[in-house]
């Protein structure tokens, strides 16, 4: 029995029977061993879950640093990322209202113009179906105010006798008069953009000046006359004319963009109007004979291209709007005469329709209603006078609507 437990008491340590520990990380690794085993796979397997949960929390620390720093450099510099989000809206569809603005917009059934009176005052006229009305408001104007629909409202530019711009809101409800700063030395374009109306007028330096709400910057270049504006692909384009006469075309995608300028022609005798089809930006402007010359750029166009649009002489600046696929456009003609141009995608060259009856001593206004209709809004000697086609047929009904200044 002593032997025996002699025996017992030299079995080497590695000769006992441990209990066996099973020590799980995860369900696709087991460990299974003795005491001292397990709790070396507990602690390298919690090494293991420190890693990696380390690994995830510089991750994060990265990520967080990179956002914050891109917040701040678009903070800083102004960077406007919303634009990539969130598009500009597109430009408002050919044909409802003039490109740069003009003294007659259409707000649902109403057709609004805008004038100046005898006493240099700014001249309300209202028309709908119900009837016309009109009002004077003690808002003093020089040269040719300019209007523009956004939404439900309408906003008025006109140059102040200190050539300041002023800006009037008018609603169903009345209207609130504000400075925009200046000196300009032109009458304004208006365009919409942004949802916002962009403003663009001849500095005192002969830059082109470029106002919306609460800001103020120059796009440089030279220019005489008054600028003609555009919104189109959602980018801002203007066009004007030098002391030369000479065209050429500004743009600017965004306000953090360059300002590009290019020629686009000429030479012209008076300012250009603007007008866009689905892929193409058209100008029109009368030339040094006389004639209507006409300017138009593709996607696919390396250059300008130009041709003329034969008729009458012609004076002053015209109006060009689109309807389907037909361009129009309105000009005075040499003896006052309102001239009428129509040209359709894909058919003969432009053809001149007989003069509209009535005169005219100023730029025309020209407007397309949903149903197509085409208004003609136009100062005469003394008088702001109305034109509508009859049924879109060839008949045209005038009316004068109201006295103005000269």
């Amino acid at each position: 029995m002593a032997r025996t437990l002699w025996r017992r008491a030299r079995r080497r340590p590695a000769d006992v029977d441990h209990p066996r520990i099973v020590v799980s990380t995860n369900t696709a690794n087991t460990i299974i061993g003795d005491p001292q085993h397990a709790l070396q796979a507990q602690i390298i397997n919690g090494s293991v879950y420190f890693g990696i949960r380390l690994r995830w929390l510089i991750l994060a620390l990265i990520v967080a640093v990179v956002v914050s720093a891109t917040g701040l450099v678009v903070y800083i510099f102004r960077i406007p990322i919303w634009n990539f989000l969130y598009p500009p809206p597109a430009a408002p569809a050919a044909g409802t209202a003039p490109s740069s603005g003009a003294q007659a917009v259409l707000l649902g059934d109403e057709t609004h113009v805008f004038e100046r009176d005898p006493a240099g005052k700014l001249l309300h006229i209202v028309s709908t179906p119900r009837g016309r009305r009109s009002e004077t408001w003690p808002i003093p104007v020089v040269g040719n105010p300019v209007a523009v629909a956004i939404g439900d409202e309408i906003s008025v530019f006109g140059r102040a006798p200190d050539n300041s711009l002023r800006h009037i809101t008018v609603t169903r409800t009345g209207h609130a008069d504000e400075s925009w700063g200046g000196p300009i030395l032109s009458d304004p374009a208006v365009v919409p953009w942004n949802n916002q109306p962009h403003v663009f007028a001849r500095g005192a330096d002969d830059t082109l000046q470029h106002f919306w709400p609460g800001h103020h910057d120059s796009w440089g270049g030279s220019l005489a006359g008054r600028p003609a504006a555009m919104s189109f692909k959602g980018k801002r384009y203007v066009f004007a004319r030098d002391g030369y006469g000479m065209l050429y075309r500004w743009s600017r995608p965004d306000d953090t963009s360059t300002i590009s300028r290019t020629p686009w022609g000429g030479p012209v005798l008076d300012d250009p109007a603007t007008m866009s089809t689905d892929e193409q930006q058209h100008i029109f402007a009368v030339g040094a004979d006389g004639t209507l010359q006409h300017y138009y750029e593709g996607p696919s166009d390396t250059q300008p291209l130009h041709d003329v649009w034969s008729g009458p002489p012609l004076t002053g600046v015209p109006a060009a709007v689109v309807i389907g696929a037909s361009q129009i456009v309105f000009a005075r003609g040499a003896d006052g005469s309102l001239q009428y141009f129509d040209w359709t995608a894909g058919g003969d060259p432009p053809f001149h329709q007989t003069s509209w009856h009535g005169t005219i001593s100023d730029t025309p206004t020209v407007l397309v209603d949903p149903a197509d209709r085409i208004t003609v809004v136009a100062r005469g000697p003394d008088t702001v006078n109305h034109w509508q086609l009859v049924d879109n047929g060839p008949e045209v009904m005038s009316e004068p609507w109201g006295r103005v200044g000269h």
